[in-house]
């Protein structure tokens, strides 16, 4: 009987650790792809301040190249973003097909 308590006991443990897992892995890809974002962002303001700052000879010339590597950029964001995701939902599958296994 103790032998039957200490295995129901270890299963919950390893669910809550299965549960606690996803969870972390979740928040840190959120956490990837949020501090991807204000780095665009922040790079994407200093090119402008740039621009506009030496703009006096240049014109609009650099103005056009950088919106296209603002473009790009976003382009490369998006497809970060949905790694992360593709990634995460690998990650939730194999959990559960984890937890599958300590259920039986």
């Amino acid at each position: 009987m103790l032998r039957e308590v200490d295995l129901q006991l270890e299963k919950a443990h390893r669910e809550e650790e299965i549960k606690i897992r996803g969870e972390l892995d979740k928040k840190h890809a959120d956490e990837q792809v949020n501090l991807r974002k204000s780095e665009l962002d922040e790079q994407i303001r200093l090119k402008k301040e740039l621009i506009l700052g030496g703009q006096a000879g240049v014109g609009g010339q650099a103005a056009s190249m950088s919106a296209k590597d603002d473009e790009i950029d976003k382009i490369a964001l998006k497809a970060f973003e949905e790694s992360k995701k593709r990634e995460m939902e690998r990650k939730q599958r194999a959990l559960g097909m984890h937890k599958q296994e300590i259920m039986k």
